[in-house]
Protein backbone atom coordinates (compact mmCIF):
# COMPACT_ATOMS: atom_id res chain seq x y z
CA UNK A 1 0.00 0.00 0.00
CA UNK A 2 1.16 3.11 -0.76
CA UNK A 3 1.45 6.36 1.43
CA UNK A 4 -1.33 8.91 1.44
CA UNK A 5 1.14 11.43 -0.24
CA UNK A 6 3.90 9.67 -2.08
CA UNK A 7 3.21 8.83 -5.70
CA UNK A 8 1.69 5.61 -6.43
CA UNK A 9 3.01 2.37 -7.56
CA UNK A 10 2.26 0.00 -10.59
CA UNK A 11 0.59 -3.02 -9.47
CA UNK A 12 2.66 -6.77 -10.19
CA UNK A 13 1.80 -9.88 -9.93
CA UNK A 14 3.49 -10.42 -6.52
CA UNK A 15 1.10 -8.22 -4.88
CA UNK A 16 -2.91 -8.44 -3.96
CA UNK A 17 -6.56 -7.24 -3.21
CA UNK A 18 -7.72 -7.62 0.13
CA UNK A 19 -11.85 -7.24 0.50
CA UNK A 20 -13.55 -5.41 3.83
CA UNK A 21 -14.19 -9.09 5.11
CA UNK A 22 -10.11 -9.96 5.07
CA UNK A 23 -9.93 -11.88 1.80
CA UNK A 24 -7.02 -12.04 0.07
CA UNK A 25 -6.82 -12.54 -3.74
CA UNK A 26 -3.60 -13.14 -5.35
CA UNK A 27 -2.94 -11.38 -8.89
CA UNK A 28 -0.33 -14.20 -10.06
CA UNK A 29 -0.94 -15.86 -13.87
CA UNK A 30 -3.06 -12.42 -14.77
CA UNK A 31 -0.89 -11.65 -17.58
CA UNK A 32 -0.60 -14.90 -19.03
CA UNK A 33 -4.58 -14.56 -20.70
CA UNK A 34 -3.42 -12.64 -24.11
CA UNK A 35 -1.08 -10.69 -24.33
CA UNK A 36 2.32 -10.92 -23.29
CA UNK A 37 3.64 -8.35 -20.33
CA UNK A 38 6.93 -7.00 -21.23
CA UNK A 39 7.18 -4.74 -18.50
CA UNK A 40 8.36 -6.31 -14.89
CA UNK A 41 9.80 -5.05 -11.32
CA UNK A 42 11.52 -7.24 -9.45
CA UNK A 43 10.76 -10.52 -12.10
CA UNK A 44 7.13 -10.17 -11.43
CA UNK A 45 4.81 -8.47 -14.30
CA UNK A 46 2.72 -5.66 -14.18
CA UNK A 47 -1.35 -5.70 -13.75
CA UNK A 48 -3.48 -3.63 -16.39
CA UNK A 49 -6.75 -2.46 -15.09
CA UNK A 50 -8.42 -5.08 -18.24
CA UNK A 51 -6.72 -8.18 -16.13
CA UNK A 52 -7.25 -7.31 -12.75
CA UNK A 53 -11.02 -6.70 -13.38
CA UNK A 54 -13.48 -8.95 -13.49
CA UNK A 55 -13.73 -13.06 -11.91
CA UNK A 56 -12.05 -13.92 -9.18
CA UNK A 57 -12.23 -15.36 -5.88
CA UNK A 58 -11.01 -13.67 -2.78
CA UNK A 59 -10.01 -16.51 -0.22
CA UNK A 60 -10.47 -16.23 3.27
CA UNK A 61 -13.56 -13.92 3.38
CA UNK A 62 -15.17 -13.65 6.23
CA UNK A 63 -18.25 -12.45 4.94
CA UNK A 64 -21.66 -14.46 6.03
CA UNK A 65 -25.36 -14.30 6.71
CA UNK A 66 -28.02 -16.13 7.89
CA UNK A 67 -27.33 -18.64 4.92
CA UNK A 68 -23.99 -19.69 5.66
CA UNK A 69 -20.40 -17.92 4.27
CA UNK A 70 -20.10 -16.43 1.03
CA UNK A 71 -16.71 -15.45 -0.83
CA UNK A 72 -16.37 -11.97 -2.77
CA UNK A 73 -15.97 -13.53 -6.43
CA UNK A 74 -15.30 -11.11 -8.36
CA UNK A 75 -13.22 -7.39 -8.88
CA UNK A 76 -14.38 -4.22 -10.29
CA UNK A 77 -12.27 -1.07 -10.83
CA UNK A 78 -13.26 2.07 -10.95
CA UNK A 79 -10.26 4.31 -11.87
CA UNK A 80 -8.66 4.41 -15.22
CA UNK A 81 -4.96 3.32 -13.97
CA UNK A 82 -2.07 4.79 -15.10
CA UNK A 83 -2.57 7.66 -17.67
CA UNK A 84 0.83 7.24 -19.49
CA UNK A 85 2.09 3.61 -18.55
CA UNK A 86 0.51 1.21 -20.34
CA UNK A 87 1.21 -2.49 -21.80
CA UNK A 88 -0.66 -4.19 -24.80
CA UNK A 89 -2.70 -0.56 -25.06
CA UNK A 90 -4.13 -1.31 -21.73
CA UNK A 91 -3.40 0.96 -18.42
CA UNK A 92 -1.35 -0.33 -16.12
CA UNK A 93 -3.44 -0.71 -12.54
CA UNK A 94 -1.70 1.57 -9.51
CA UNK A 95 -2.12 0.91 -5.84
CA UNK A 96 -3.96 4.37 -5.55
CA UNK A 97 -6.73 3.13 -8.10
CA UNK A 98 -9.77 2.33 -6.80
CA UNK A 99 -10.90 -1.55 -6.33
CA UNK A 100 -14.17 -2.74 -5.24
CA UNK A 101 -13.95 -6.25 -4.25
CA UNK A 102 -17.81 -7.38 -5.33
CA UNK A 103 -20.13 -10.34 -3.54
CA UNK A 104 -22.74 -11.36 -5.40
CA UNK A 105 -24.42 -12.78 -2.66
CA UNK A 106 -25.36 -10.29 -1.23
CA UNK A 107 -25.35 -8.33 -4.36
CA UNK A 108 -22.84 -6.02 -2.40
CA UNK A 109 -19.57 -4.49 -2.66
CA UNK A 110 -16.75 -3.03 -0.35
CA UNK A 111 -13.39 -1.07 -1.37
CA UNK A 112 -10.68 -3.65 -1.34
CA UNK A 113 -6.95 -2.74 -0.21
CA UNK A 114 -4.36 -3.08 -2.72
CA UNK A 115 -0.89 -4.33 -2.21
CA UNK A 116 1.51 -3.30 -5.49
CA UNK A 117 3.31 -6.41 -4.46
CA UNK A 118 6.54 -3.76 -4.84
CA UNK A 119 8.19 -0.22 -3.75
CA UNK A 120 10.47 0.08 -6.23
CA UNK A 121 8.94 1.55 -9.23
CA UNK A 122 6.38 4.72 -8.54
CA UNK A 123 4.59 6.51 -11.12
CA UNK A 124 4.15 10.29 -10.83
Amino acid sequence: MTAPNSPPNPVVEAGSFECPNSGKRKLEGLSSGGTTIRLSVNDSPVVTVTAAGGAGTYTGCTFSDSNGSHLCNATTISSPGAGKLTVGGSAVLLSSDTVLAVNLVPAGSGTAKVNAGQSKLTAT
